[in-house]
Protein backbone atom coordinates (compact mmCIF):
# COMPACT_ATOMS: atom_id res chain seq x y z
CA UNK A 1 0.00 0.00 0.00
CA UNK A 2 0.85 3.73 -0.77
CA UNK A 3 -0.18 6.07 2.11
CA UNK A 4 -0.61 9.70 0.40
CA UNK A 5 -1.08 12.87 2.68
CA UNK A 6 -1.34 16.34 1.45
CA UNK A 7 -0.27 18.98 4.05
CA UNK A 8 -2.62 21.97 4.74
CA UNK A 9 -3.34 24.80 7.38
CA UNK A 10 -6.50 23.62 7.65
CA UNK A 11 -7.48 22.67 11.22
CA UNK A 12 -9.27 19.96 11.26
CA UNK A 13 -9.87 16.29 9.41
CA UNK A 14 -12.37 15.38 7.47
CA UNK A 15 -13.56 12.26 8.82
CA UNK A 16 -16.15 9.02 7.98
CA UNK A 17 -17.08 6.28 10.44
CA UNK A 18 -14.11 3.33 10.46
CA UNK A 19 -11.34 5.49 7.86
CA UNK A 20 -7.94 6.70 8.88
CA UNK A 21 -8.04 10.57 8.95
CA UNK A 22 -5.33 12.34 9.03
CA UNK A 23 -5.23 16.16 11.15
CA UNK A 24 -5.94 18.27 8.58
CA UNK A 25 -7.59 18.72 5.16
CA UNK A 26 -6.75 20.59 2.29
CA UNK A 27 -9.26 22.73 -0.69
CA UNK A 28 -9.52 22.55 -4.22
CA UNK A 29 -10.46 25.81 -5.68
CA UNK A 30 -10.53 27.73 -8.69
CA UNK A 31 -7.30 30.33 -8.61
CA UNK A 32 -7.80 34.27 -9.38
CA UNK A 33 -4.05 34.32 -10.94
CA UNK A 34 -0.62 32.21 -11.53
CA UNK A 35 -0.32 29.17 -11.62
CA UNK A 36 3.16 27.67 -10.08
CA UNK A 37 2.00 25.47 -7.05
CA UNK A 38 -1.47 25.62 -8.04
CA UNK A 39 -1.95 21.69 -8.62
CA UNK A 40 0.09 19.74 -5.73
CA UNK A 41 1.06 16.12 -6.24
CA UNK A 42 2.27 13.25 -4.13
CA UNK A 43 5.38 10.68 -5.21
CA UNK A 44 4.25 7.39 -4.98
CA UNK A 45 7.43 5.07 -3.18
CA UNK A 46 8.52 3.98 -6.76
CA UNK A 47 6.79 4.40 -10.15
CA UNK A 48 4.18 1.84 -11.12
CA UNK A 49 5.03 0.45 -14.69
CA UNK A 50 2.38 0.51 -16.95
CA UNK A 51 3.44 -2.73 -19.24
CA UNK A 52 1.55 -5.03 -17.42
CA UNK A 53 -2.34 -5.02 -16.24
CA UNK A 54 -2.19 -3.35 -13.15
CA UNK A 55 -5.16 -1.90 -10.69
CA UNK A 56 -5.18 1.23 -8.62
CA UNK A 57 -7.56 1.51 -5.42
CA UNK A 58 -7.80 5.22 -4.42
CA UNK A 59 -9.52 6.65 -1.53
CA UNK A 60 -10.41 10.10 0.38
CA UNK A 61 -13.23 11.94 2.04
CA UNK A 62 -14.57 15.12 0.09
CA UNK A 63 -17.24 17.39 1.32
CA UNK A 64 -18.80 20.06 -1.13
CA UNK A 65 -19.41 23.54 0.85
CA UNK A 66 -23.17 24.92 -0.53
CA UNK A 67 -22.78 26.78 -3.78
CA UNK A 68 -19.49 25.28 -4.47
CA UNK A 69 -19.97 22.79 -7.30
CA UNK A 70 -20.40 23.58 -10.97
CA UNK A 71 -22.72 22.20 -13.21
CA UNK A 72 -21.89 18.68 -15.24
CA UNK A 73 -20.62 20.08 -18.48
CA UNK A 74 -18.51 18.97 -21.55
CA UNK A 75 -16.42 21.78 -19.57
CA UNK A 76 -15.93 21.06 -16.31
CA UNK A 77 -12.84 20.63 -14.36
CA UNK A 78 -11.48 17.53 -12.84
CA UNK A 79 -10.02 17.44 -8.79
CA UNK A 80 -8.19 14.61 -8.56
CA UNK A 81 -6.17 12.46 -10.67
CA UNK A 82 -3.11 9.77 -11.18
CA UNK A 83 -0.05 11.45 -13.43
CA UNK A 84 3.53 10.55 -14.65
CA UNK A 85 5.12 13.58 -13.87
CA UNK A 86 7.71 12.94 -16.82
CA UNK A 87 4.64 14.36 -18.81
CA UNK A 88 1.84 16.48 -18.89
CA UNK A 89 -0.63 13.23 -19.50
CA UNK A 90 -3.57 12.42 -16.71
CA UNK A 91 -5.69 9.50 -16.29
CA UNK A 92 -8.44 8.03 -13.86
CA UNK A 93 -10.05 11.90 -13.57
CA UNK A 94 -12.40 12.38 -10.58
CA UNK A 95 -14.71 15.67 -11.27
CA UNK A 96 -17.35 17.08 -9.07
CA UNK A 97 -20.40 18.55 -10.16
CA UNK A 98 -23.65 19.56 -9.82
CA UNK A 99 -27.10 18.06 -11.54
CA UNK A 100 -30.35 20.68 -12.95
CA UNK A 101 -31.58 20.47 -9.79
CA UNK A 102 -28.43 21.64 -7.85
CA UNK A 103 -28.17 18.26 -6.32
CA UNK A 104 -23.93 16.83 -5.90
CA UNK A 105 -22.73 14.61 -8.49
CA UNK A 106 -19.63 13.00 -8.93
CA UNK A 107 -18.02 11.96 -12.33
CA UNK A 108 -15.06 10.00 -13.85
CA UNK A 109 -13.22 9.64 -16.63
CA UNK A 110 -10.47 7.22 -17.85
CA UNK A 111 -8.13 10.01 -19.23
CA UNK A 112 -9.42 12.68 -20.73
CA UNK A 113 -12.00 15.67 -19.75
CA UNK A 114 -15.20 15.93 -18.63
CA UNK A 115 -16.79 15.41 -22.25
CA UNK A 116 -15.63 11.88 -21.97
CA UNK A 117 -17.17 11.71 -17.97
CA UNK A 118 -19.62 9.40 -16.96
CA UNK A 119 -21.68 10.82 -13.73
CA UNK A 120 -23.15 9.25 -10.65
CA UNK A 121 -27.11 10.42 -10.19
CA UNK A 122 -27.37 9.77 -6.45
CA UNK A 123 -28.43 13.23 -5.52
CA UNK A 124 -25.48 14.08 -3.04
CA UNK A 125 -26.02 17.02 -0.78
CA UNK A 126 -23.80 20.07 0.50
CA UNK A 127 -21.74 20.18 3.86
CA UNK A 128 -21.90 16.02 4.03
CA UNK A 129 -18.71 13.76 4.63
CA UNK A 130 -18.44 11.43 1.56
CA UNK A 131 -15.89 8.53 1.68
CA UNK A 132 -15.35 8.16 -2.76
CA UNK A 133 -13.25 4.74 -3.83
CA UNK A 134 -12.24 4.51 -7.29
CA UNK A 135 -10.53 1.61 -8.99
CA UNK A 136 -8.65 2.08 -12.24
CA UNK A 137 -7.39 -0.46 -14.09
CA UNK A 138 -4.71 -0.29 -16.62
CA UNK A 139 -5.12 -2.83 -19.29
CA UNK A 140 -2.05 -4.05 -21.61
CA UNK A 141 -3.21 -2.37 -25.23
CA UNK A 142 -4.38 0.80 -26.31
CA UNK A 143 -8.03 2.07 -25.19
CA UNK A 144 -9.35 -0.41 -23.10
CA UNK A 145 -8.68 0.91 -19.75
CA UNK A 146 -11.45 0.26 -17.04
CA UNK A 147 -12.80 2.97 -14.08
CA UNK A 148 -15.14 2.69 -11.36
CA UNK A 149 -16.11 4.63 -8.76
CA UNK A 150 -17.99 4.06 -5.41
CA UNK A 151 -19.56 6.72 -3.33
CA UNK A 152 -19.86 5.68 0.40
CA UNK A 153 -19.72 2.31 -0.19
CA UNK A 154 -21.67 -0.37 1.72
CA UNK A 155 -18.94 -3.02 1.77
CA UNK A 156 -16.29 -0.78 3.60
CA UNK A 157 -13.74 -1.97 4.77
CA UNK A 158 -13.84 -4.45 2.57
CA UNK A 159 -13.05 -3.92 -0.77
CA UNK A 160 -16.05 -3.51 -2.90
CA UNK A 161 -17.47 -5.64 -5.84
CA UNK A 162 -17.64 -3.56 -9.47
CA UNK A 163 -21.02 -4.72 -9.51
CA UNK A 164 -22.01 -1.96 -6.78
CA UNK A 165 -20.40 0.99 -8.16
CA UNK A 166 -22.47 4.32 -8.30
CA UNK A 167 -20.71 4.41 -12.02
CA UNK A 168 -17.93 2.99 -14.28
CA UNK A 169 -16.50 3.27 -17.75
CA UNK A 170 -15.56 -0.25 -19.35
CA UNK A 171 -13.24 -0.82 -22.22
CA UNK A 172 -13.02 3.44 -22.28
CA UNK A 173 -12.66 3.87 -26.06
CA UNK A 174 -10.08 6.79 -27.62
CA UNK A 175 -9.87 8.48 -23.88
CA UNK A 176 -7.42 6.98 -22.24
CA UNK A 177 -4.20 9.09 -21.52
CA UNK A 178 -0.77 8.83 -23.06
CA UNK A 179 0.73 8.70 -19.81
CA UNK A 180 3.64 6.72 -20.94
CA UNK A 181 5.50 3.96 -19.51
CA UNK A 182 4.62 4.63 -15.70
CA UNK A 183 2.49 6.56 -13.22
CA UNK A 184 3.95 7.81 -9.91
CA UNK A 185 2.02 10.35 -8.63
CA UNK A 186 -1.61 11.73 -7.69
CA UNK A 187 -2.40 15.26 -8.12
CA UNK A 188 -5.01 17.97 -6.57
CA UNK A 189 -6.00 19.96 -9.93
CA UNK A 190 -6.65 23.28 -9.86
CA UNK A 191 -7.61 26.14 -12.28
CA UNK A 192 -8.84 29.50 -13.10
CA UNK A 193 -11.90 28.36 -15.03
CA UNK A 194 -15.33 28.80 -14.04
CA UNK A 195 -15.85 25.22 -14.47
CA UNK A 196 -13.61 24.39 -11.65
CA UNK A 197 -14.82 23.27 -8.23
CA UNK A 198 -14.70 24.31 -4.83
CA UNK A 199 -14.43 21.37 -2.08
CA UNK A 200 -12.45 19.91 0.99
CA UNK A 201 -10.21 16.74 0.63
CA UNK A 202 -8.80 14.57 2.76
CA UNK A 203 -7.44 10.90 3.83
CA UNK A 204 -5.61 10.09 0.51
CA UNK A 205 -5.10 6.45 0.22
CA UNK A 206 -3.77 4.66 -2.76
CA UNK A 207 -2.93 0.80 -3.18
CA UNK A 208 -1.59 -0.77 -6.23
CA UNK A 209 -1.81 -4.54 -7.63
CA UNK A 210 -0.23 -6.10 -10.35
CA UNK A 211 -1.35 -8.76 -12.47
CA UNK A 212 -5.37 -8.33 -12.71
CA UNK A 213 -7.11 -7.43 -15.39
Amino acid sequence: DVQVTFLSNNTGALTYPGYTSGKTYIDVDRYSSGGNGIDPHKLFNSSVSTAANTTFFISFVVRIPSAATVALTTTAEYSVTLRNTTNTAYLSRFFIGKDVSNNIEFGISCGQAAGNAVWTNGDYVANTNYLIVLRYDIETGSNNDDMWLWVNPSSFPLEPTTGTANQSQINANSNEAGYGAAVNSIMIHQRSSTNSPYAFLDAFKVAIGTGQG
